[in-house]
């Protein structure tokens, strides 16, 4: 199930989220005298399924930072890409209402070395991009099982990487919720977005802490 610190994490996370918001839209054209409009929609998936969508691609962006951290062995900076994959977790938690989840089985010294390679983590990532796909492109919705079991695989395989580094997952959110403070005090902001100061958000991921 999911603890008390995983869902305070889940909170701090959404905070920084830019949630879309839709409103119908119609396009007029002018030609000569004649005015016509050519399209009317309410946003062309809807929040929910772009908030699914923010969270699969957002994840995606991540494999490569991680892999290439892995290659370097640069702990802080893996911690630091799972933490963001923690983030684009959480963001689809809150969006599909998701408050407990299955508990997790203790990993096993083969899982953890399997897990050092990223593969486990990547795959599950895709898993989820794919069904999140699926849902937006071909109108094949999930079943709210496959949904949960989906993010609880790319929770599980990001938790494991963690152990498998000697990390501890609830450390990794604290990182990532410290290193957002630095981007977004209070909540997101488009402009502080553009002007991120990398330098003092690794700073803050070097000295942060599990308190």
């Amino acid at each position: 199930m999911i603890n008390s610190d995983t869902v305070e994490y889940i909170d701090a996370a959404v905070r920084t989220e830019k949630v879309p918001h839709f409103e119908v839209r119609q396009e007029v054209y002018v030609s000569g005298d004649h005015r016509f409009a050519l399209a009317s929609f309410p946003g062309i998936t809807g929040e929910l399924k772009m908030r699914l969508l923010h969270s699969a691609l957002g994840m995606m962006t991540e494999i490569v930072e991680l892999q290439a951290a892995l290659r370097k062995c640069d702990w802080v900076n893996v911690a630091e890409e799972v933490g963001d994959v923690f983030w684009y977790w959480a963001v689809a938690m809150r969006a599909c209402g998701f408050t407990s989840m299955p508990a997790r089985a203790p990993s096993t010294s083969f899982m953890r070395n399997e897990a050092r390679t990223g593969e486990p983590l990547i795959a599950a990532i895709c898993e989820w991009g794919d069904l999140v796909r699926r849902d937006a492109i071909h109108a094949k919705p999930p079943k709210p099982e496959d949904v949960a079991q989906r993010l609880f695989d790319v929770y599980d395989e990001a938790c494991t990487l963690c152990e498998a580094v000697e990390i501890d997952p609830l450390q990794v959110m604290r990182r990532n919720i410290a290193k957002l403070r630095v981007r977004f005090p209070e909540k997101y902001d488009g402009v502080r977005f553009d002007q991120r100061d990398l330098e003092e958000e690794r700073r803050v991921l070097e000295r942060a802490d599990d308190k």
